[in-house]
This record gives structure tokens, C-alpha cells and sequence, in this order.
């Protein structure tokens, strides 16, 4: 008996330990500390963007329209014969079609948009898995309009936490699509970060220890920028490197930036 609350009190002072330790590393590593989606709300100065329309949503069986500003767009679900799965039966089926009028964009052939360096996720869950889209709008950036919006997709578990968004560029034709983990941020990840009258993306890229661990702790985060290129979106050397805590909101230092040369 004796023996055994040795051992349960030993387990408790290693634990209160690592929580302390855990603690004071915390908060001496994040110097300046500010909310996540305020920064970004900062950074991506969401004035510039202008909403034009937001479309209405009509479905008939595996059909879905998307109208609104004198535009029209269609999302083509793949159903089986007795219904809609709760997930497809073939991931590289056609699950999901996406129509603006003879243009047609299969989203198998598609791809997200994502920084794929080391210790980081590439956050691509969900596409091509039965995609309405949530909450549409066409948006104008630098005079220049987009269809933008949400993904749906079934989700169960930490899939849920995941979040696709389309980018859809109305003159070339062209889909854009980008991916997040648990990003409380309500704005356009579209806008013009610096002024210089060219669109620009914001990527979000998080360390896999955010994928890990439910609990309070500190991970890291890479914001990058890709600029707008005849429809697509290429990588810039713009970014910022923060430290990130995760609470009830995410609270975060920068550690490392360059961005756009505004200092």
C-alpha cells in the first residue's frame, strides 16, 4: 500500500513539473503576444475587398445552383443509386463537377494550394468529397473578380476541424483552393496585402504538433503570401513565423518576418 501511493505521488509531482515547465516556457517565449485572427485581419487589410454578391443556393437531388449578381454556377454531386454516402465510394471518382456554363472543373483533377515543408501539414482533407459550396459570393480584389467561398465536405472526428475554401478566378476561368486546421478567421484570405494593386493569397501552414495534441500548448505557424499570376497564385517571399498558444482562441508571437518590406 504504501509502495503504491509512493508511486501515485511521484506520477504527481512529474506531471505538475512538466505542466510548470510547460507553463513558464510559454510564457517566455511569446514576447508581444497577439490574438491570431486579429493579426490576420491586419495583415490582409480585408478593405480591399469589395463583395459584389452574395449568391443564392438551390438544390434538385444531386444538383446544386449558385446564382446571384447575374452570375450562374452548378455543382454536380456523384450520388450512388440508392442515395448520397456519407463518404464516396471512390475518392478518385468524379465526385464533385463544377459548372460556369460550358466551363467544367472535375475537382479530382484538382489540387490545394499548400506549404509542403518539413514538420508541416498540408491541409487538402475534404476535396473532392461531395463539395457544395457554403455561402458563396463574388468578390472583387484590384479590379479583378472572383467567385469565392467555402467548400462543404462530410467530415467525422478531427476532420471536422479542417477547412477547404474555392477561389474561383471569373475571367480565366481557373479554381484556387486552400486549406486550414481549426483557423478561427471569418475574413477573405483574398485581398491586396501591400498596395501595389495585385492580389494576393494568404496561406496558412501549421506545424503537425497542432495535429496531435488537444490540449493547451504551443506550436508554430507559417503565414505565406502567393501572388495573383493570369488566374493562379504563385509563391512570393513574403511570410511571417509565429509561435502560436492554443486556448480558447489562438494567441501567437512573431519569431521570424518578411513581409513585403513594410518596416
Amino acid at each position: 500500500m504504501k509502495k503504491t501511493i509512493v508511486i501515485i505521488s511521484i506520477l504527481v509531482l512529474i506531471f505538475c513539473s512538466f505542466q510548470n515547465r510547460q507553463s513558464k516556457t510559454t510564457n517566455n517565449e511569446l514576447s508581444d503576444p497577439v490574438q491570431l485572427d486579429t493579426f490576420l485581419e491586419n495583415i490582409t487589410c480585408q478593405q480591399r475587398v469589395k463583395v459584389l454578391a452574395e449568391l443564392t443556393e438551390k438544390q434538385n437531388r444531386n444538383i446544386y445552383t449558385y446564382s446571384g449578381g447575374g452570375y450562374t454556377f452548378k455543382i454536380k454531386l456523384k450520388f450512388d443509386k440508392t442515395g448520397i454516402d456519407i463518404f464516396p465510394a471512390d475518392e478518385n471518382a468524379e465526385n464533385t463537377v463544377f459548372y460556369d456554363g460550358n466551363k467544367r472543373i472535375a475537382f479530382r483533377d484538382c489540387k490545394v494550394t499548400c506549404y509542403k515543408g518539413r514538420n508541416y501539414v498540408c491541409d487538402d482533407f475534404g476535396l473532392n468529397s461531395f463539395n457544395p459550396l457554403n455561402n458563396p459570393e463574388i468578390i472583387e480584389v484590384c479590379g479583378k473578380k472572383f467567385l469565392y467561398s467555402d467548400v462543404r465536405f462530410p467530415c467525422n472526428g478531427m476532420g471536422c476541424g479542417h477547412r477547404l475554401t474555392m477561389i474561383y478566378d471569373l475571367k480565366e476561368k481557373k479554381p484556387t483552393f486552400v486549406g486550414s486546421f481549426r483557423l478561427q478567421f471569418e475574413g477573405f484570405l483574398l485581398s491586396d496585402f501591400n498596395g501595389d494593386n495585385i492580389p494576393d493569397l494568404l496561406v496558412v501552414a501549421q506545424s503537425r504538433e497542432y495535429y496531435s495534441n488537444s490540449t493547451d500548448y504551443d506550436f508554430r505557424i507559417k503565414l505565406l503570401a502567393y501572388s495573383y499570376d493570369k488566374g493562379v497564385f504563385k509563391p512570393s517571399k513574403n511570410f511571417y513565423d509565429l509561435l502560436a498558444i492554443q486556448h480558447d482562441g489562438v494567441i501567437c508571437s512573431i519569431k521570424k518576418d518578411r513581409w513585403f518590406n513594410t518596416k
